[in-house]
């Protein structure tokens, strides 16, 4: 087992007309597990809590209740989660800093696990990552607002990847880009997933992608998991959340 999630639950103030506000649960009692090499589906409607999990899991928030864990030690620690985990979020542009080449993107998170590395051996591991996921050499230089969505979200993957972590989170990560680009990035995320032995929590509103993609799925609704499935066994799914969401794309 990569990830285990247990038991967490999480609350926000919400303002009202009292003093405190009100107290809104999040994340409600949650518990569930990603093995290596697993592609984790985790559909619900927007507004479902499932950015939080995924903020949760990172370690970029803390659960009020429960216990995550990342090859059974707490990711509330940045040592255990630093190069093992990383995340690619829906937003391209506000999700790394635009004053930055693409190469210097890149480059942040491998100086981090090796602040050692030599200008040209860095730069060399850059070229070999945009190769991986299938950019030019030309990127390099330029800056992400130059680029188009589809190449802009393959640089964010390529972040991701330059840490050689064993979890990427992709929260919503593909809905912003055309039906075609979200295909090709697909079928790129899984030649990957082979290639670095790597395990996604695939966060999505579009149950068809998920189908595509993940070896499970999880449907969540109001921070809870409702259905827990193979992909294989989309079509024997009993909670009436589950079959709304499969029904409303057939």
């Amino acid at each position: 087992m990569l990830l285990n999630v247990e038991n967490i639950s999480k609350f926000y103030t919400q303002k009202n007309n009292t003093l405190f506000g009100e107290k809104v649960k999040v994340i409600d009692s949650l518990s569930f597990s990603i093995d290596s090499s697993e592609a984790f589906g985790l559909v619900g409607e927007s507004g479902s809590g499932k950015s939080t999990l995924a903020r949760l899991i990172c370690g970029l928030e803390l659960p009020d209740s429960g216990a995550i864990s990342l090859n059974n030690k707490p990711v509330t620690k940045r040592l255990h989660r630093q190069g093992i985990i990383s995340i690619v979020f829906q937003d391209y542009m506000t999700s790394v800093n635009p004053t930055l080449t693409v190469g210097e993107i890149i480059a942040e998170p491998i100086k981090i696990i090796n602040p050692n590395i030599s200008y040209q051996a860095l730069k060399t591991l850059i070229f070999s990552f945009l190769d991986k996921v299938e950019l030019p050499k030309s990127c390099y230089t330029r800056y992400i607002f130059e680029l188009s969505g589809g190449q802009a979200q393959r640089v964010c993957l390529c972040r991701a990847l330059a840490s050689y972590p064993k979890l990427i989170v992709l929260d919503e990560a593909l809905s912003s880009l055309d039906i075609p680009t979200q295909v090709q990035i697909l079928d790129l995320l899984k030649q990957l997933k082979e290639e670095f032995t790597l395990s996604y929590l695939f966060i999505s509103h579009d149950i068809q992608t998920v189908a595509y993609f993940c070896d499970k799925v999880m449907f969540f609704l109001q921070g809870r998991n409702i259905e827990l499935c193979e992909i294989n066994n989309l079509g024997n799914v009993s909670h009436d959340y589950s079959k709304k969401l499969i029904q409303a794309v057939i």
